[in-house]
């Protein structure tokens, strides 16, 4: 019998909304973040690859579009964030950010919720 190995990918277009509140008004500040954001699906793709008995993979890809999925999400976004002045026109920010979806994106025998950890970076300029 052969192994199986899926991977699953959503693909959404974010249209985030978050309110960073400074604590420390100095050269280096820090920041707490929370926020929400609209999810818009835009297509889900499934590759499947089977490992045969002699070692010879077999690839598949589906492409499919929304099939019991909704058309758009909500989703929670928390971050704590470092910000520096380098001068009055010029400042960097570094922030790591935790997101997660509101309701579970696969209901059924076997649910799902999508969730990502990431970092948000930059060198902003003040005119």
């Amino acid at each position: 019998m052969p192994e199986r190995l899926t991977s699953y990918t959503y693909k959404y277009l974010e249209i985030p909304l978050k309110v960073n509140v400074y604590v420390i008004n100095k050269r280096l500040k820090v920041f707490p973040s929370i926020g929400c954001s609209a999810n818009i699906f835009m297509g889900k793709t499934t590759k499947t690859k089977y490992i045969l008995a002699d070692s010879s993979p077999i690839k598949t890809t589906q492409n499919f579009q929304r099939k019991n999925i909704p058309s758009s999400e909500f989703a929670l976004l928390l971050g704590v964030g470092l910000s520096y002045d380098i001068n009055k026109n010029i400042f960097v920010k570094l922030e790591p950010s935790y997101r997660t979806f509101i309701r579970p994106l696969v209901d059924g025998p076997v649910s799902g919720t999508l969730y990502s950890i990431g970092a948000n970076a930059g060198v902003y300029f003040n005119f």
